[in-house]
């Protein structure tokens, strides 16, 4: 009867977690999304066939607490199929996710409420807080990610904020957002499960187009964790470059007319690009870079970037803009040696100077 009861519930709020071995975070987490100042809310523990001992954690927490529901998928699939399943199983007006090593601060929902309760936006965007954490788990830098409260409507004015949010990184995420169910469901947008990295990204580009209101937020209540040994938030540095270019694709392809060289949007889209490859190309081999740079100038989109005109770039972006669209391969090689010796002796200072 109780769980009959909790399951026919409705909430505000549908808090989706998914879980694979987070036992080292996981009760940080739950701890945090549970303290909310507001509390019409369900926090939907998605076990995806964890081997430790985060199935006995969800399973307590959602024994003591009715807000909590444990689901569990039937095979391990990933972040992108556990997401799914709590989409599908909600029952709030509003979806919003946090992973299982991240927090929030206690407020988050009391301040996205009053913002949804008048005027039932379609997506609430807010900030967050970077967390760099070194192989002790001690927090050794953090970067704040913040957005202006405003509303943006359908058209150009919010293909500009979506640019403008990615720049940042902010509107790829999912947890730094809450969406309209109703609007899910009624598109049927789901996350491609065949994506096992940026299929959030993918996500909010077709959530996005079913948007009529944006609202952000000027809270930063997300705590995003970003650890350098290698647990849940770094498992996927070996970016695919196919994963990383439909990102370029996606916001072209979003823009409601044709971007011209000069066009603000399309400098902006393509400054994303040379991050992009420069990420590729830093996770490479020394044996294997030759072959992926040649890869990317045989594509399309580094015939787009080399028509793209950049004006006022600051003296980082003019020299890795000039390196990458000199097709001396040696020398755009030279350059990407010396970024992932950075990176590999220096992290903390890696992580100040990428942005």
């Amino acid at each position: 009867m109780e769980n009959s009861v909790k399951q026919s519930k409705k909430f505000f709020f549908s808090i989706i977690m998914p879980v694979y071995n987070a036992e080292k975070f996981l009760q940080k987490a739950i701890d945090s999304v549970l303290a909310q100042t507001f509390t019409d809310f369900e926090l939907l523990l998605i076990n995806d066939c964890s081997t430790d001992s985060s199935e006995m954690i969800c399973k307590q927490i959602a024994a003591l607490d009715s807000r909590v529901r444990k689901l569990r998928t039937s095979v391990n699939s990933g972040a992108a199929a556990a997401r799914n399943l709590g989409i599908k199983a909600a029952r709030g007006h509003y979806l919003g996710f946090v992973d299982s090593d991240d927090t929030i601060d206690p407020d988050v929902f009391q301040s996205a409420y009053d913002i949804l309760k008048k005027h039932d936006y379609d997506c609430l965007k807010f900030g967050l807080q970077e967390e760099y954490y070194d192989q002790t788990n001690k927090l050794k830098y953090s970067r704040k990610c913040c957005l202006e409260h405003k509303v943006y409507q359908a058209g150009d004015e919010l293909y500009n904020q979506i640019i403008d949010m990615e720049a940042i990184p902010l509107f790829g995420y999912l947890w730094n957002g809450f969406y309209k169910r109703k609007t899910v469901l009624e598109n049927g947008i789901f996350l491609d499960e065949t994506l096992k990295v940026n299929e959030d990204f993918d996500f909010n580009i077709r959530f996005f187009r079913f948007v009529r209101q944006l609202c952000c937020s000027s809270n930063i209540g997300y705590h995003y964790a970003k650890r350098m040994n290698g647990s849940l938030t770094n498992q996927h540095q070996a970016y695919a470059y196919e994963v990383q270019m439909m990102k370029i694709h996606g916001l072209l392809d979003f823009a409601p007319q044709k971007l011209e060289p000069m066009d603000a949007e399309r400098q902006k889209i393509f400054w994303m690009y040379v991050r992009f490859v420069y990420a590729l190309l830093s996770d490479s081999k020394r044996d294997t870079m030759n072959d992926m740079i040649e890869r990317i100038q045989k594509d399309s989109l580094y015939n787009e970037f080399l028509s793209t005109e950049f004006t006022n770039s600051s003296v980082k972006q003019k020299i890795l803009v000039r390196f990458l669209k000199n097709k001396n391969k040696w020398q755009l090689k030279k350059m990407i040696l010396l970024i992932q010796k950075i990176r590999r002796d220096f992290p903390i200072l890696f992580a100040k100077i990428k942005h």
